[in-house]
C-alpha cells in the first residue's frame, strides 16, 4: 500500500543520488536526494508491507528493485531502523575497553539470530546510540551500495529537532502508523528519547503525558510539537488538543532543500525523512 508519494523529477542515468530510508515493522519510507545540488527530488512511503519484512532477504531485495533503489546511480545510502530498544551513551562515558556492546541492551539474546548490534554517532549531543539492526538489511546494503550509514530512527529527530524547534523545553512526538517516537529537550538539552508501540489514540496521549511527568515539565508550560503521520482533522489531534495547551505541528522544512516538491500545509508529514536526509 502506498502512503505518501511526492516526486518532482524522474531519476536519470547521468545524475548521482543518495537514498535515505526509515524502516519500521511493516513500513518503508524513503527520500531520494540529488547529490549535485543536495535537493530532495522524491519522497515515498510503502505501508502495510509484510510484517517484519526486513528479516526476509528475498523480500527486501525485490522491494528495493521494484522501486528502482538499486541502480548504479545511487552512490550512498542512509538507513534508519526503528528498533524498539535503543541505548544512548555519551561518548565521554563510553569505555574504549568495551568489546561487547550486547550488554547495553537488555533483551539482546533473543535478537542475535536475525539481528546484530549497531552503533551510530549523534553529533549534536556527542553520543552514540546502540540498537539491534536486521542482518538481512545489512547484507543488502553491503552488496549494493558503495557507501552507506546505519542509524536508529530517533537519531535524526534528535539532531533536527534541536535545529528546527526554538523552544527551550519541548517534546517532539513523531507518528508512524503503529509507533510513536518522542524526543524531549529541557533547557535545549536532550533529556529523553523513546519509541513506543501504539494501538489507540489514548496510548499516544498517555505516553506524551508520561514524558512530561518524567521530566517535570508542567502541562500548562509544555510545548508539544507533532510530526509524521498525523493530521489536524484527526481524532488523535483533537484528543491531544483537549489536554495540551501548547500544541503545534513542525513546519520548519527549508523549501530550498526540495526540487519542486509541493509541500503545501502538511510539511510535518515529511519531518522524519527530511531529518534523516539532512541531519545525519
Amino acid at each position: 500500500m502506498i502512503g505518501i508519494d511526492y516526486s518532482s523529477l524522474e531519476l536519470n542515468n547521468t545524475d548521482k543520488y543518495k537514498l535515505s530510508s526509515i524502516i519500521t515493522g511493516d513500513n518503508l519510507l524513503f527520500a531520494i536526494t540529488r547529490l549535485s545540488d543536495g535537493k530532495i527530488i522524491k519522497i515515498k512511503e510503502l505501508s502495510r508491507l509484510k510484517e517484519n519484512f526486513f528479516l526476509d532477504s528475498e523480500y527486501i531485495l525485490k522491494l528495493f528493485k521494484n522501486n528502482n533503489l538499486l541502480s548504479d546511480n545511487f552512490i550512498e545510502a542512509s538507513i534508519a531502523f526503528a528498533a524498539n530498544e535503543v541505548s544512548i551513551v555519551p561518548r565521554v562515558l563510553l569505555s574504549k575497553e568495551i568489546k561487547n556492546y550486547n550488554s547495553l541492551l537488555q533483551s539482546v539474546p533473543q535478537y542475535l539470530d536475525d539481528f546484530e548490534i549497531q552503533k551510530s554517532y549523534i553529533q549534536n549531543i556527542d553520543s552514540y546510540s546502540f540498537f539491534p539492526f536486521p542482518k538481512a538489511l545489512d547484507n543488502l546494503l553491503k552488496s549494493n551500495y558503495r557507501k552507506f550509514s546505519i542509524h536508529h530512527s530517533n537519531d535524526a529527530l534528535i539532531c533536527q529537532a534541536a535545529k528546527s524547534i526554538t523552544s527551550k523545553d519541548f517534546i517532539l512526538a513523531n507518528f508512524h502508523e503503529y509507533s510513536l517516537q518522542t524526543i524531549v529537550y529541557r533547557e535545549k538539552k536532550l533529556v529523553q528519547s523513546n519509541i513506543y508501540s501504539i494501538n489507540t489514540k489514548e496510548d499516544i496521549l498517555y505516553y506524551i503525558l508520561l514524558n512530561l511527568k518524567n521530566n517535570a515539565i508542567p502541562l500548562n508550560m509544555a510545548d508539544v510539537f507533532l510530526s509524521g503521520r498525523v493530521y489536524k482533522e484527526s481524532s488523535i489531534h483533537k484528543l491531544l488538543y483537549e489536554h495540551i495547551k501548547n500544541i503545534y505541528f513542525v513546519n520548519d522544512l527549508n523549501r530550498l532543500d526540495f526540487a519542486n516538491v509541493f509541500l503545501g500545509k502538511a510539511k510535518h508529514l515529511f519531518f522524519d525523512i527530511y531529518s534523516l536526509a539532512k541531519c545525519v
